[in-house]
C-alpha cells in the first residue's frame, strides 16, 4: 500500500470538507472547476496532490479563494491528521 503524504491527506480532507459544506457532489464540483471527477476524488482521498493553480481553480469555481481554503479549518485538520497518524509533533 502506498503511503499518503501528510500534505496530500490534509489537502484532501479540506477539499472534501469544503465540498460537503456546499452540498456538492464530486461530479458537480469537478464540472464547476472544469477538472476530471476522478482526479478530484483522488485529491480528496490524498492519492493526488493538487497544484496551487488547481486549488485556486476549484475555489474560484465555488466563489471562494485560496485564503478560504487555508483558513483556520486547515490548521485543525492538519493537527487532527498528525494526531491520527501518531506523528510526534507538538502544537505551539
Amino acid at each position: 500500500m502506498e503511503t499518503i503524504s501528510l500534505a496530500a491527506e490534509v489537502i484532501g480532507r479540506r477539499l472534501s470538507e469544503i465540498r460537503n459544506e456546499r452540498n456538492l457532489t464530486i461530479q458537480r464540483m469537478a464540472v464547476n472547476a472544469d477538472i476530471d471527477p476522478k482526479h478530484l476524488k483522488k485529491m480528496e482521498n490524498g492519492i493526488s496532490e493538487p497544484s496551487v493553480l488547481v486549488l485556486n481553480k476549484i475555489m474560484k469555481s465555488i466563489g471562494g479563494n485560496l485564503t478560504d481554503f487555508f483558513d483556520y479549518h486547515f490548521d485543525e485538520i492538519y493537527f487532527l491528521v498528525i494526531e491520527e497518524r501518531g506523528d510526534c509533533f507538538e502544537k505551539e
